[in-house]
């Protein structure tokens, strides 16, 4: 038995899974995976990467851009299912409304990685990243930050905390070698009565490992996300997420 808010604010979660390969997978390649995703994610389209470099020179500005192959982009037909593959890796979001980490998602990324394996024979996984994206809207504007969150802004006294406007990064170091990166920021105001904050937290592993470990690393860059977002949160805002109710 678990527990889950009634009124999840994800908007977004995405899992990359980055294989080990000393080849890079050809356009036609990802075709195939295309035709065996047709069913679940029948919207399909391919997009070329690139990657824009600025170069600086006296009296002069000049963007280059390089190729980087082709990604696949396979949506369901309700739109809140996507799996993307590029020739690097290999990606599973889930927009909203969040069916949950063990009651979908996690299969549905698992289902993805073995359709990969079984058509390009990956072996090894190099990296996986864990990213859940959070919109929280308080009804209170200004917003008066402790009533609703348990961390404190990083401001001196002089400063007043209720209101303003804020962008917050945060990189740590984990156990078992993880990494979280977090980030916080207020939106635009687009209704004179809430304020709006983004919640972006990501966990990471990296390293080189059998493609057997995998179920076993996803758990891991999963496990921090529950505790990292509770406790980030007061029972006034938890209340406002409808509370918990036990799955």
């Amino acid at each position: 038995m678990k527990r889950r808010y009634k009124n999840p604010p994800i908007v977004e979660a995405v899992c990359e899974i980055h294989f080990e390969s000393d080849q890079l997978l050809t356009a036609s390649q990802l075709l195939q995976i295309g035709e065996l995703w047709k069913a679940d994610y029948p919207n399909q389209q391919t997009v070329e990467e690139k990657n824009l470099e600025l170069q600086v020179n006296l009296g002069n500005a000049t963007v280059k851009t390089n190729p980087l192959g082709t990604r696949l982009i396979a949506r369901s037909s309700d739109g809140t299912r996507i799996a993307q593959h590029s020739m690097r890796f290999l990606a599973v979001n889930q927009l909203k409304p969040y069916p949950g980490w063990s009651e979908s998602f996690r299969a549905n990324i698992l289902s993805r990685i073995q359709d990969s394996v079984e058509l390009f024979h990956f072996e090894k996984v190099r990296a996986v990243n864990l990213r859940y994206i959070d919109r929280l809207d308080f009804p209170q504007r200004p917003l008066i930050w402790s009533e609703w969150l348990t961390i404190g802004l990083p401001v001196p006294d002089c400063i007043p905390v209720a209101g303003g406007n804020f962008q917050f990064h945060y990189q740590q170091t984990l156990d078992n070698g993880l990494n979280v990166f977090t980030n916080l920021t207020t939106l635009p105001p687009e209704n004179p009565d809430l304020t709006s904050i983004i919640l972006d937290a990501t966990v990471v592993w990296q390293g080189s490992t059998p493609l057997e470990k995998c179920e076993e690393l996803l758990d891991s860059v999963h496990a921090p996300h529950p505790k990292l977002f509770d406790q980030m949160l007061s029972e006034k805002t938890q209340a406002l997420l409808g509370g918990y109710e036990t799955v």
